[in-house]
């Protein structure tokens, strides 16, 4: 008899999803993954959903998709903004200041960004 597996019932297994990160080679496939793992994050915990959508941003920062990553750190630091100060949430303001800075090298726009992960890493 068959079985079917329901993934959303599941806790985050990072071992396992890091693991299979690991083995794909293009950042493409990366983020294919991830996007495949997100509709079944609606139960997981702030942190657990905000780690899957680092390691998205991650990856569709190494695919050169810019706005898609932006718009996925910006998604952490909403989350994470709600809850209890994390390392991953001062570590998302300091790559989204990072990407800004690539791409445009404008002090104005990517200071504001690590001026808020210093205030909150003195915290």
């Amino acid at each position: 008899m068959c079985e079917t597996v329901s993934y959303a019932a599941q806790p985050a297994n990072f071992p396992l999803i890091e693991q299979q990160l690991a083995r794909l080679t293009e950042p493409s496939q990366k983020v294919e993954y991830i996007n495949r793992l997100l509709p079944n994050t609606n139960d997981w915990p702030a942190l657990d959903k905000a780690q899957l959508l680092h390691y998205l941003a991650s990856a569709q920062q190494a695919n050169k998709a810019f706005e898609p990553a932006y718009q996925s750190y910006s998604t952490i630091i909403d989350i994470l903004s709600e809850t209890q100060h994390s390392a991953l949430l001062i570590q998302s303001y300091l790559d989204r200041s990072s990407l800004v800075y690539y791409q445009t090298n404008d002090d104005k726009k990517y200071c504001p960004d690590r001026l808020t992960a210093l205030e909150l890493a003195r915290q």
